[in-house]
Parts: C-alpha cells; sequence; structure tokens
C-alpha cells in the first residue's frame, strides 16, 4: 500500500486518487503469487473499481 501511495505522489495524483492507486496496489499483490505486481492494464482495472468517500458523501445505502 505504501509503494502505492508514493507512485501517486510521484505521478502528481491527488490525495483520492493516490488512496485508489494504493488500494489497487494492495489488491495486485494479495490476488497474485509472487513479489511482483500484475500487469499495469490488471492495476488500471483495480484502480478504476475503488471508491473513495468523504464522510459527508457517504450514500445511506453504504453501511460502516
Amino acid at each position: 500500500m505504501l509503494a502505492g501511495l508514493i507512485a501517486g505522489q510521484v505521478q502528481g495524483l491527488n490525495l483520492p486518487d493516490c488512496a485508489r492507486l494504493a488500494a489497487a496496489f494492495s489488491l495486485g499483490a494479495i490476488t497474485h503469487i509472487g513479489s511482483r505486481l500484475p500487469a499495469p492494464d490488471v492495476l488500471q482495472t483495480y484502480f478504476q473499481s475503488v471508491s473513495v468517500y468523504t464522510l459527508a458523501d457517504i450514500p445511506r445505502s453504504v453501511s460502516l
């Protein structure tokens, strides 16, 4: 996850996108065997599937 946060900062991403990238890196690490991340297109798919909400924006249908 830390690698994703750092990569996001280096790329100049905003904080929510850094969080998405960190989550994508983490998901890539736990869903593939070995120490390498999956291909960039797989990480992009993971990145796009992550939703980031502020506390004020959490839909009522989402339970914490």
